[in-house]
């Protein structure tokens, strides 16, 4: 075997693991970047249709078809700036790092009005109701939770081995939170895959009075 050869792959390996990580975070900054820039323009050109429909309004009356189109096309404009916002929370939110046996779910909870919930408890729960992780919310409403499919020992000796843990498990995550009549389900029903990560962005109902971060 020429070991000069296999020295030199083996060192190439990290090499080209680097470049690759590079440019998936270079292409991460652009994207954010360019969501930052979006989201200041959308809020430019808010600011300029608002002005513009008080005008319409004032000139024609509030009721006016002027002002009531150019009422709906700053809630068109509205839609846009959350949709992008969103966007930008997501992007601008570290990705978990997988890891063998787990399954990462990771995001945001929010309130009626779109902020961040911090000190809401959320819960992996399985079909029959017992909890198989849970988290409090910090900063913003961001939380993190991993769902163990096997134990850490079984995962480590499979890992080891080579062989992929095919297991799956199903839960919804629950939310708890001050203020919150009572625990709040989303209907999505998530399959918990070994190591991979899944985004959530949790909207709480209009129930929800929780003091906001």
């Amino acid at each position: 075997m020429d070991t000069t050869a296999s020295s030199n792959v083996n060192g190439a390996v990290p090499d080209l693991f680097s470049q690759v990580s590079g440019v998936i975070e270079s292409r991460d900054a652009t994207r954010l970047a360019a969501l930052e820039q979006a989201a200041a323009l959308l809020a430019l050109e808010k600011t300029a249709m608002q002005a513009e429909n008080d005008r319409l309004a004032a000139k024609y009356g509030k009721d006016s078809r002027q002002a009531q189109d150019g009422s709906g096309r700053i809630a068109a404009l509205e839609q846009q700036q959350a949709s992008v916002a969103s966007d930008l929370r997501r992007a601008s939110t570290p990705i978990p790092s997988p890891e063998p046996g787990t399954f990462v779910v990771y995001g945001r909870v929010i309130d009626a009005q779109g902020r961040g919930l911090t000190g809401a408890k959320i819960v992996a729960a399985s079909a029959s109701g017992s909890s198989l992780a849970s988290a409090s919310t910090k900063g913003l409403g961001a939380f993190e939770l991993r769902v163990p499919l096997t134990s850490k020992r079984k995962a480590r000796i499979k890992a080891e081995k080579g062989s992929q843990d095919e297991s799956t498990v199903n839960f919804q995550l629950v939310v708890s939170a001050k203020n919150l009549d009572r625990p709040y389900t989303p209907p999505e029903v998530l399959t918990a895959v070994s190591e991979r990560v899944a985004y959530r962005e949790i909207g709480l109902p209009d129930d929800s009075q929780s003091a906001s971060v």
